[in-house]
């Protein structure tokens, strides 16, 4: 898709889909992580009867697919269209819900207070991991209300809405600032997708990526991947840092 097609739809209905932009080998892989991923936060809270049941908090810290997902560049591209090259991960975590079950974003929302107007500080990648369908409980957006402050009529808001009917590997990226509803899955499989926020690079993040990640090597990973999961925007913590050689100092972003 052309940057100035995307940029465009973006901006004036507050979402845009990119249909079958994932290849479906990458996003079996994927749906392995993301089971394996939901069963170890079932091992942290020692139940799976809380409320974020299905959302992982932080996903980077279980590695794979994951991380690779940053070397995608049709993926990232989008992104950077909206909040430039230097943007960061606000937190890469999921929206999966259960077979013959609902989960607390079926409310009418939005996932941030801030407005701005004529300003995108935050933008939202929906990766699909399955199809979305009526009947798996496909998101529904209301176009154009990223800069509604009060929170639409519910009649109103599904009249008026339109619904993510997408294929697995199809991204729908979103402000944040847009009204939008899950639905309950009435299907017999899980309805699973990944979600990675960015924000610009002097924004803080969700959690201290760089530092959540402390226990997995990061050596080998692409430069890019660091930048975006944010350890090329740590503030200096001490003078010697700030005043170290600009190759090597752990605030490297290029803010204009």
């Amino acid at each position: 898709m052309a940057k100035d097609t995307f940029i465009e739809a973006f901006n004036q209905k507050g979402f845009m889909v990119i249909p079958d932009l994932i290849p479906l080998p990458f996003i079996e892989r994927m749906r392995e992580d993301m089971s394996n991923a939901i069963e170890q936060e079932v091992a942290y809270h020692g139940t799976r009867n809380y409320k974020e049941f299905g959302i992982i908090t932080l996903a980077a810290i279980y590695g794979g697919t994951f991380l690779e997902v940053y070397s995608l560049n049709n993926f990232i591209r989008p992104f950077e269209w909206i909040l430039g090259e230097e943007c960061i991960t606000y937190t890469i975590t999921s929206s999966c819900i259960p077979p013959e079950q609902e989960i607390y974003t079926s409310r009418i929302h939005v996932d941030t207070p801030r407005v701005i107007p004529n300003y995108n500080t935050y933008c939202v990648g929906m990766l699909l991991l399955d199809d979305y369908t009526e009947e798996s409980g496909a998101t529904w957006f209301l176009p154009g209300s990223q800069n509604q402050i009060e929170k639409p009529e519910e009649a109103y808001f599904y009249a008026n809405s339109e619904r993510i009917i997408a294929k697995a590997g199809s991204v729908c990226y979103f402000n944040p600032r847009i009204w939008h509803a899950g639905a309950a899955n009435q299907s017999k499989h899980w309805r699973r997708c990944l979600l990675l926020a960015m924000v610009r690079p002097w924004m803080k993040q969700r959690l201290d990526i760089p530092r959540c990640l402390a226990h997995l090597d990061v050596s080998s990973l692409p430069e890019k991947t660091l930048q975006k999961l944010g350890f090329l925007s740590q503030p200096p913590a001490s003078y010697d840092e700030y005043y170290m050689p600009a190759e090597k100092r752990s605030f490297k972003q290029r803010v204009v």
